[in-house]
This record gives C-alpha cells, sequence and structure tokens, in this order.
C-alpha cells in the first residue's frame, strides 16, 4: 500500500489535487442529499397539514402503532394528539 502511493510523497500538488477532487465529490453528494432531505420535509409538513384538517383527532388516535418502529412519541407529534390521551 505505502510503496503504491509513495509518489504522492514527493508530489504535494498531486495530493492536493486528489483531495480537492474528493471534497468537491463530496460536497455535491452532500448538497444533493440536502437538497433531498428538504423537499422530504415540505412533503411531509403538507400531508400532517392535511391530515389534521381532514381527519378528526378520535380517527387520528386510532392510527398510532405502537409495534412500529417509529417512536410513538414521535407518532403522536406527526399526528398532532396528545399522548397521554390515548
Amino acid at each position: 500500500m505505502f510503496l503504491d502511493n509513495m509518489s504522492l510523497a514527493f508530489d504535494k500538488n498531486t495530493v492536493v489535487k486528489e483531495y480537492k477532487e474528493q471534497i468537491e465529490v463530496l460536497q455535491s453528494s452532500n448538497d444533493s442529499l440536502a437538497k433531498k432531505v428538504g423537499n422530504l420535509t415540505v412533503e411531509k409538513d403538507f400531508l400532517v397539514e392535511k391530515l389534521r384538517s381532514l381527519v378528526s383527532s378520535k380517527t387520528r388516535k386510532k392510527f398510532v402503532d405502537t409495534k412500529h418502529k417509529l417512536l410513538v412519541n414521535k407518532q403522536c407529534k406527526l399526528l398532532h394528539i396528545a399522548k397521554l390521551t390515548l
């Protein structure tokens, strides 16, 4: 491994160039993921508001699934119901 990269120790410009390229790739990936998270957040907010306005709190309470991997507290928050009322 070291012998394969030995030339990099003597050519700092190559190392810097490679790191800059890696940084650009990672930044591009990060930007793409941030955009996706932003879109999903907007979609979630839209659906939560529609659910809250169209479905009664009594019905929303029935949506809570204690066996789901999403914590009950988080489900209640998304459904806009108090956990104490379950």
